[in-house]
């Protein structure tokens, strides 16, 4: 099997000059399109970059590497990675790996199931 997708990660830029991330689908070990998506976003050195994986169920273990990549990269220069919004059994992975101590991700960053918005949004 493939693993392609029409549109795997969006990225918008916030007010505040930052990016919002949004991923649809799930990160599986094919991640040199989303390496190239992130590389386009961090010369742009925002300072704010906030992750959006509410329609993400899935995330490989190479996945959560490239993850990591992001926010070692965003360090650098001073940025700081954001879960905005995440499945719980996305949460739940990223527990798995360590990365909730990482990444910054509030109590109310946990969406439903289905992918719904998180609680109170």
């Amino acid at each position: 099997m493939m693993d392609f997708q029409n549109a795997p990660v969006v990225a918008q830029r916030d007010d505040d000059g930052g990016y919002t991330l949004r991923f649809d689908g799930p990160i599986h070990t094919n991640t040199s399109w989303l390496e190239r998506e992130f590389q386009k976003v961090l010369e742009k050195k925002p300072l704010q970059l906030r992750l959006d994986l509410t329609r993400t169920e899935y995330i490989s273990s190479t996945g959560l590497g490239v993850l990591v990549w992001l926010h070692n990269q965003a360090k650098t220069y001073g940025g700081v990675v954001h879960v905005v919004a995440v499945q719980k059994k996305t949460l739940a992975m990223m527990k798995v790996a360590f990365l909730d101590r990482l990444f910054k991700v509030s109590p109310e960053a946990v969406a439903t199931a289905d992918g719904g918005k998180p609680a109170g949004k």
